[in-house]
């Protein structure tokens, strides 16, 4: 707990803004006055992987990235600082540090680790992350002895969160980014995608740009393009002139699918709603979500 709000977790951070929730590092002092229960060896177990009672939000995520990339206590600002000062050491062993950093190096860019999809398509710059899944609902003793479902099989909403952390360039850090997609499954999945696709804008705007012209061809053109043909058919159908034999092609249709929509799933399959575009994605920071994989 003591290293996890060093980190920057749990943390409330001094900025503008309305308001900030700041999720939850638990500890035997936290479980015995919020519930008044012991606190167990499974506790330990269950928090060390950012499961039971841990909660984080977005922006916590990307500090506690930045700590570890730098090494020092760094703090977020909206409008940066006249005389910030030099920030403190983190009070970690730097030996540690180092290995954290060259496995969250490995994860990206080792080919075996869980985000490969995360690499930078930019010469001569690696990121270091590490993908997150966060269960969203209790998986039963029978449903275990059975076989966990898929998230494909799961209503949305009973669908794991998506996570990931980066920094970059992994060799001199200048980003630090945290990203959550709710309901979006694997870390690799959803947020990985998201986080290589910013950071690539950070790096090369151009490069991005071209990547994502790219892309919209398979989601059905730009956005403009997209609107547009909602935009028609929503008047069409609202057309009080429309003789009502005429058949109108819905809003919803496949030709005017929303940004990243995936195919339709098979009959038996629940129907899953897009996944966020990498312009839809920065998270409010107060957000809360528990974090494993």
């Amino acid at each position: 707990a003591a290293t996890a709000r060093m980190c920057g977790l749990g943390e409330r951070f001094d900025l503008p803004v309305a308001s900030q929730r700041y999720g939850t590092v638990p500890d035997p002092q936290w479980l015995m006055r919020r519930y008044k229960i012991r606190w167990s060896a499974f506790d330990t177990v269950n928090t060390s992987i950012g499961q039971g009672y841990m909660l984080v939000n977005p922006l916590q995520l990307a500090v506690m990235t930045g700590r570890i990339a730098s090494g020092k206590m760094i703090t977020p600002h909206l409008i940066a600082p006249r005389n910030p000062g030099a920030p403190a050491p983190l009070a970690i062993d730097p030996q540690h540090l180092a290995f954290v950093r060259d496995a969250m190096v490995g994860v990206v860019n080792s080919g075996r680790g869980t985000a490969s999809v995360a690499r930078l398509p930019i010469d001569g710059v690696q990121i270091a992350g590490k993908t997150g899944t966060a269960q969203v609902r209790r998986i039963t003793m029978a449903e275990r002895a059975g076989g966990v479902r898929s998230n494909a099989s799961l209503a949305w909403k009973q669908r794991d969160h998506s996570l990931f952390i980066a920094y970059a360039p992994a060799d001199n850090p200048r980003y630090a980014v945290g990203c959550i997609v709710e309901h979006g499954g694997f870390g690799a999945t959803a947020a990985a995608p998201i986080v290589r696709d910013t950071l690539t804008y950070l790096f090369d705007p151009a490069k991005a740009m071209a990547l994502l012209d790219a892309q919209e061809l398979g989601w059905g053109g730009t956005v403009k393009e997209r609107m547009d043909r909602r935009s028609a058919a929503y008047k069409a159908a609202n057309d009080p002139n429309r003789p009502l034999s005429q058949a109108v092609e819905p809003a919803s249709s496949a030709a005017s699918a929303p940004i990243n929509a995936a195919p339709p799933p098979a009959a038996t399959a629940p129907q899953s709603p897009p996944a966020p575009a990498p312009a839809e994605t920065l998270a409010a920071p107060d957000a809360l979500t528990n974090v494993t994989d």
